[in-house]
């Protein structure tokens, strides 16, 4: 964590990272990173280029968190059903069980088609929160701080 500090990443932030691996498991702490590297640091990066585009207001993030109780994670393309709301579709019980939950799916399905439809969603965009996002899991809410650590880590 020395390294994170000297690097310029807050307690607060460090704090936030540490939470991540207490809830995933030390045993998931390099893929964590590695997230951060391929896909939660990069969308920093795009969304500070929107922010000094003028585009901040148009501009939204989510996360997917549900971790699947038949592999323990929340893995990247793991929200695919649940945006297309294709729980019944080949595949989806052996990567989520046999009760994949409905409401999740009809809560990110819904945001996706507000979203194609009309252009926006129903939580804040980066404009008022920089690191805010829409946290979809089995009891979804908006989180101001979600992407915290992972705009501090890419600098932005």
């Amino acid at each position: 964590m020395a390294d994170l500090r000297l690097a310029g990443v807050s307690d607060a932030a460090v704090d936030a990272y540490l939470a991540r691996i207490a809830d995933v498991g030390e045993e998931y702490a390099q893929s964590v990173l590695a997230v951060e590297q391929m896909f939660r640091g990069p969308a920093m990066h795009v969304r500070a280029l929107r922010e000094a585009s003028g585009s901040a207001a148009a501009t939204w993030l989510f996360d997917f968190a549900y971790r699947s109780p038949v592999t323990g994670t929340a893995a990247h393309c793991q929200d695919i059903p649940f945006a297309f709301d294709l729980l019944d579709a080949s595949g989806v019980n052996e990567q989520f069980g046999a009760n994949p939950p409905q409401a999740l799916a009809d809560a990110m399905h819904a945001a996706w088609v507000r979203f194609i439809t009309t252009g926006a969603v129903d939580w804040p965009s980066v404009e008022s929160h920089a690191s805010g996002a829409q946290v979809f899991d089995v009891s979804s809410a908006y989180d101001p701080g979600d992407y915290r650590f992972d705009s501090e880590v890419a600098g932005v």
